[in-house]
């Protein structure tokens, strides 16, 4: 099991900061988001790939990934060329979170929000293609979307087949996509059950694609929160939880039996927080913190056994709590020392 932590919205300096004391205390990865705009107006969202610049500067160990961006915003040979060049600054410790943008993001700036599916994948093989490729060996595509002609970067990602993509996917398109061209999948908002419902898709879309998860990573990106007060806790992680729901067609439906009301209400649609809000305060207190990581550390190490068991190998905490650098710190010495020490023990049990 691997662990990372996604930083909340605030100041570049602030977020590198938390990067660098999550590296101190035992994280395996520090994550960033990509948006122009979202949540309460009062909020910063710096620029994704100057953060992640920073914070692969500021640290040594760690992991650095997006979570996510996409291929609508920035053509896919931006993405490609911006990430080969962050993997060679953080000497191969670039991880691309890639998902099919969403209309918040979009339509404000008078984007289109059409053809999803269909750009995200021309776009993972287009970013591939040119991290492989050279001034010997062009790359050449014709797509419905995009298009490639002798084609080649001058910067090469410091990983081999550069840095690994993990796909950010829902419903069993965007599922199956993850499997057919993903080094891992990236979801939020699910129980355990929805969780083995997604990852199940994807298994077979890994197994019809001849592939398998040796090497594929499994992750989940919970809302999370711990505190030696559990009440406290709760407290904290109960509205996001709600709001995680309410802003997910494809998880409100599975979890509350009955359909989205609309895309005013969701990540897909314009930001309305008043809206938002009235969907929020329908969800069960009990479906919503079923998708979170939160409590005691007890309750933590409990939670994340859950996902494990039906597959996750790579937790991302989405902290969230007045005190953060408390926030990580507890998570750092009292939830991520029981996977360790569970792992050798393990390690230590197998015949000789």
């Amino acid at each position: 099991m691997n662990f990372g932590i996604e930083i909340p919205a605030m100041g570049a300096s602030e977020i590198v900061r938390l990067a660098v004391l999550g590296e101190k205390v035992g994280f395996d990865t520090v994550w960033w988001t990509d948006h122009f705009s979202g949540g309460p107006p009062t909020e910063i969202m710096p620029e994704l790939f100057t953060v992640m610049a920073i914070m692969g500067h500021e640290t040594k160990r760690v992991k650095v990934g997006s979570a996510v961006t996409d291929v609508r915003r920035r053509h896919p040979a931006t993405v490609a060329q911006t990430a080969a060049t962050l993997d060679v600054m953080s000497d191969g410790r670039t991880i691309l979170g890639l998902g099919a943008g969403e209309a918040t993001n979009l339509a404000p700036m008078g984007i289109s929000a059409q053809n999803m599916h269909g750009r995200l994948e021309e776009g993972i093989k287009l970013i591939r293609m040119l991290w492989a490729a050279d001034h010997l060996h062009p790359a050449n595509f014709q797509g419905k979307f995009y298009a490639l002609k002798n084609a080649f970067l001058q910067v090469k990602p410091s990983q081999k087949r550069g840095p690994p993509i993990y796909v950010a996917a829902y419903g069993p398109k965007m599922l199956e996509l993850a499997g057919e061209l993903g080094d891992g999948w990236i979801p939020f908002a699910h129980t355990p059950e929805t969780f083995q419902w997604g990852f199940d898709i994807v298994k077979k879309s890994l197994s019809e694609h001849g592939r398998s998860l040796d090497g594929f990573s499994v992750a989940y990106a919970p809302n999370s929160t711990v505190s030696t007060d559990r009440e406290a806790a709760r407290k904290v992680i109960t509205p996001i939880a709600k709001t995680g729901v309410a802003i997910m067609p494809q998880q409100y439906e599975q979890l509350m039996g009955k359909r989205h009301p609309g895309f005013e209400y969701s990540m897909a649609g314009s930001p309305d927080l008043k809206n938002i809000t009235e969907l929020k305060d329908t969800i069960p207190e009990d479906i919503a913190l079923k998708t979170v990581i939160w409590g005691t550390p007890d309750d933590c190490i409990e939670q994340i056994e859950s996902f494990a068991k039906v597959g996750c190998n790579h937790v991302i905490f989405a902290i969230r709590g007045k005190d953060l650098d408390q926030v990580i710190t507890l998570f750092g010495s009292k939830v991520l020392p029981y996977f360790q020490n569970d792992k050798k023990e393990t390690k230590n049990n197998q015949p000789k």
